[in-house]
């Protein structure tokens, strides 16, 4: 304890530390689930919004931290967000929740993102396996059915002509999103898509059978 703080200032001092341990670090969410099944389909983080504002938003006692789910229903808590979030919100499709995430300090949970191409071209989710074609440290925002384009993938080989690469460009939707908290507290986000270019998906998937067979992940054992 520093001897030249007055009792004031170390009264303080305690204070601040008190409500640091008191109040820890959260982030608030925006989620929405299918309205039939309620699976998961995608997730913002809802940055610049005070608890106090947040708590008149969903008329909830001041005293309230608001650390539980709650759902988005008037068309006052729609607009809001829509506004804050510049972000569209389908109702009919979707249930939404703002809900809270206690945050980690980033020694203690690693957060990774996958974007996996699902190879299954007959429609049956056992079969083709898929392959990651990136990986994010920061939240890429897809939701289900974003669309958006892959271009220039590449997949080694060596021949008798040398080393090269074949490269692929192909569009893919958003089809499903699976978080996996695994061993040592790492928090794994796959984000499965799947691809309408289907000739240049097989012809992807043949050049890896021959040269790179190990980067084809099995569903079954995902």
């Amino acid at each position: 304890m520093n001897p030249n703080l007055s009792n004031a200032q170390i009264i303080d001092t305690v204070s601040d530390q008190t409500q640091k341990v008191s109040n820890p670090k959260i982030d608030r969410v925006l989620r929405w689930y299918e309205k039939e099944g309620d699976d998961f389909v995608g997730e913002k983080i809802i940055n610049n919004i005070s608890l106090k504002h947040l708590q008149k938003l969903f008329k909830v006692d001041s005293r309230n931290p608001m650390y539980d789910c709650y759902s988005v229903e008037s068309e006052q808590q729609i607009n809001y967000l829509q506004n804050l979030l510049s972000f569209e919100l389908d109702t009919k499709s979707y249930d939404y929740l703002v809900e809270c995430d206690m945050v980690e300090q980033i020694s203690a949970i690693s957060i990774k993102y996958r974007l996996c191409l699902l190879l299954n071209l007959e429609g049956d989710p056992n079969q083709g396996g898929y392959i990651i074609v990136d990986e994010f440290s920061e939240n890429p925002e897809l939701a289900k059915n974003d669309r958006f384009h892959i271009k220039d993938w590449k997949v080694g080989y060596s021949n008798s002509q040398g080393i090269g690469n074949l490269s692929f460009d192909f569009e893919v939707q958003v089809m499903s999103i699976q978080k996996t908290l695994v061993r040592h507290k790492q928090l794994l986000t796959d984000i499965f898509v799947e691809s309408p270019d289907r000739e240049k998906i097989k012809q992807l998937g043949n050049a890896l059978k021959k040269h790179n067979p190990d980067a084809i992940k099995s569903l079954t054992n995902s």
